[in-house]
Order: C-alpha cells, then structure tokens, then sequence
C-alpha cells in the first residue's frame, strides 16, 4: 500500500532519514514508528529521536551496517548480543540538528505482536520524491490513543483527519479493541 501525502514539502530532516533508512534496508527491511510518521505526514512538532523497528538479515550484517553508517559520518552505537539475545536497542547517532538537540535513531527488533505487525504490514508514504516504510496508519493511531499523553492524542487526532478516507476503519476498530481504547476512538471519530 503506498499513501501520497499531497500539499506537503519534504523537509530538511526528511532528506536525512531517508538517507539513514536507504542504509538499513539493504541488510532488511525496516518499519518508521512514533512520532516521526506524524512529522512525515506535515505535523509540526518536535522530535528528537526517530523510532525503528528491524530485523536485521544475521548478526554478519548487523557488523556491516554498523560499518557502513559510520563509513557516512554516523555513529552507531550497539552491542551485538544484547540486540539479538535481550533485544535491547541500537542507537545511530548523528549531527543533524532539530531545534537544539542532535537527531538520533533508535533500532530495536520487534518484541511483541503489535511490533511484529508494523513490520509485516508496514505502507510505503510518499510525498514530494521521498518515500519511506511506516507502521500502518491504523496500528499507528490505535497505539497513539493507548499512549494516552495530549502529544499522542494530538499526533493520532491529526493522522485520523489528514488520511480518513485512505483507513481501513474496521481494522482500526479492531486495533482500538485490542489496545482497550474504544471509547478513545469514538471520541476521536466523532469530531
């Protein structure tokens, strides 16, 4: 599934985590997830870090990767046994600056369900000549209402009226019902 976000510029940030994610897919495929899908989809609102889910080919790429990202200025942090063995994150790190932080990455292997589900159904978005793989915008806004803070609130109250007439409202439904935010979603789709 590809979604054309229309009336939207590419941003400076947008250019440089389409070059970070352009490295990450030639060892697998990734999945965007949290804040920056709403930043992508023309949301402005502050980030500092962007979110990804991955599954890296073997523990051979994993090595390569790191080499190649730093081969681009980037730094990666991450320890190979505890990504694979606790699934615990790796981190890029860079120099490019949103507001006064420096933008960085976090890479983290699907843990449950509900990850395992972005990956094997992530959308392709596109807008202007970039496009990048994101959590289906159904999951992402069943989760966003689950995270419950305003930010998220706002973040899926936006994605819901930027793209209603692209949701599949059952599988949104069936969403809300697992994460136990019914009546956060009828609350949403009301107004």
């Amino acid at each position: 599934m590809e979604i054309l976000i229309e009336g939207c510029k590419a941003r400076e940030i947008d250019k440089f985590v389409k070059k970070v994610v352009d490295i990450l897919e030639k060892y697998e495929k990734y999945v965007i997830v949290s804040e920056y899908v709403t930043i992508f989809c023309c949301r402005d609102r502050p980030t500092q870090d962007i979110d990804i889910l991955y599954i890296p080919y073997s523990e051979k790429h994993f090595c390569i990767l790191k080499e190649n990202l730093e081969k681009t200025g980037l730094t990666f942090y991450g320890d190979l046994e505890r990504f694979f063995k606790y699934k615990e994150p790796a981190y890029i790190f860079s120099d490019f600056i949103v507001g006064s932080y420096k933008l960085y990455f976090e890479i983290k292997l699907p843990k449950n369900e509900l990850e395992r589900l972005a990956i094997n159904n992530r959308i392709r978005i596109r807008k202007e000549d970039i496009e990048m793989y994101f959590s289906p915008i159904e999951l992402q806004i069943a989760y966003k209402l689950w995270l419950g803070s305003d930010k998220d609130i706002l973040d899926a109250s936006y994605l819901y009226n930027l793209l209603k007439d692209k949701l599949d409202m059952k599988e949104l439904k069936k969403l809300a019902r697992l994460l136990d935010v019914e009546e956060e979603l009828n609350k949403l789709t009301s107004i």
